[in-house]
């Protein structure tokens, strides 16, 4: 999935081990825990800061722990009472990127089994999701907002995170099968909704290790 303009760090980073990116992406933590984007303003801080905890929290390195528990808190702190983050409400999938990309960051870290305090926070997102997707008109193409959005509810859907609105994840899937996106390909032919659902959640692993 393509991330929004503003990216917290430049570069390749090597695929194991700690690398001179991941340092500095770290020491740009702000004091309060969360990052700023390079372009967006500080509405797009949500988002910022939960590229950074995926980035950071994917390499493995224990090192990065208190930064990553720092965004934890600070995504929780931010969070609205519908479940989407941050203060301010920019426009278009801006959007759809300051709630999707948190809620995906929230969810993998709760995987994680380390974090069980993120239960309320993800339910919360997860809700937002699900209503934001139930209102999106139906349209040819696929924002780049919305891949965000459905691959946060395929990995919540692999957390057992289903209820009375789970089919919202089968629309999103449905979407992209007819967007007739060639980075997309994967997803629209995998033959199942199990690995629909798979597909989409590869081409994030791979979105977030590497071109942050």
């Amino acid at each position: 999935p393509a991330v929004p303009a503003g990216n917290v760090a430049a570069g390749t980073v090597a695929a194991t081990g700690r690398s001179t990116a991941l340092d500095a992406l770290a020491a740009s933590q702000r004091p309060d825990g969360s990052w700023a984007p390079e372009r967006g303003g500080e509405a797009l801080a949500p988002a910022a800061t939960g590229l950074a905890v995926l980035r950071l929290a994917a390499s493995g390195e224990e090192a990065y722990e208190p930064a990553v528990r720092r965004a934890a808190a600070w995504l929780r702190a931010h969070q609205n009472a519908d479940g989407t983050f941050g203060a301010a409400a920019p426009a278009g999938p801006s959007a759809a990127h300051n709630l999707a990309i948190p809620a995906v960051a929230l969810l993998r870290l709760y995987e994680t089994g380390a974090y069980p305090e993120l239960f309320t926070p993800i339910d919360g997102a997860v809700g937002a999701v699900r209503a934001r997707l139930a209102a999106e008109p139906r349209g040819a193409g696929v924002p780049p907002g919305d891949v965000w959005l459905a691959s946060a509810l395929a990995l919540a859907d692999a957390l057992d995170w289903t209820d009375a609105h789970s089919g919202a994840l089968r629309r999103a899937l449905l979407r992209i099968d007819g967007s007739g996106d060639a980075r997309l390909a994967s997803v629209a032919a995998a033959p199942t909704l199990a690995a629909k659902r798979e597909a989409l959640l590869r081409l994030l692993h791979a979105a977030y290790r590497v071109q942050l």
